[in-house]
């Protein structure tokens, strides 16, 4: 029988306790980076119900397309009826506010138009773009109508 060399086992025996040591690091690392990535999946989620404006709490409790409809059909009482009732239980709904815009836009209150339109977009900024159009007729009615702005 040959002699055991120690050394070499003690060498071995370090190489373990490393490759160990270097397991240990690698999984916590990748553990780390895993909740890492669940966090930013959580803030996307969250900033994408946001965005949306679909959010859980009110799914199904407002309907765009409803609001799309009646609009279409010229029912703006209906419209607005609908839209108000739903703003007072969601007054930061991003689309709630801009149906009530569009709604009195298209009745011609153009003051009530714009305080709902400018409030969609402060809600949203993403929604600046879409009223953009709604406030500059809005301004322009105001340039050559003075006394519409007082109504």
């Amino acid at each position: 029988m040959e002699p055991i060399d120690l050394p070499a086992i003690e060498r071995l025996d370090d190489s373990v306790l490393l490759l160990a040591d270097s397991i240990n690091e690698l999984v916590y690392g990748l553990l780390g980076c895993f909740v890492v990535a669940l966090g930013f999946c959580y803030l996307i989620l969250k900033y994408h119900r946001i965005i949306s404006g679909l959010s859980a709490y009110r799914r199904g409790r407002f309907s765009s397309e409803k609001a799309s409809r009646l609009f279409d059909m010229g029912k703006l009482e209906e419209l607005l009826s609908y839209t108000e009732k739903c703003a007072k239980k969601y007054p930061n709904d991003v689309e709630i506010r801009f149906y009530i815009g569009l709604a009195f836009y298209a009745r011609g209150d153009l003051q009530e138009a714009k305080r709902e339109l400018e409030a969609a977009a402060s809600i949203n900024p993403h929604y600046r773009e879409l009223v953009s159009a709604y406030l500059e007729a809005i301004e322009e009615h105001e340039m050559l109508d003075p006394a519409a702005q007082s109504h």
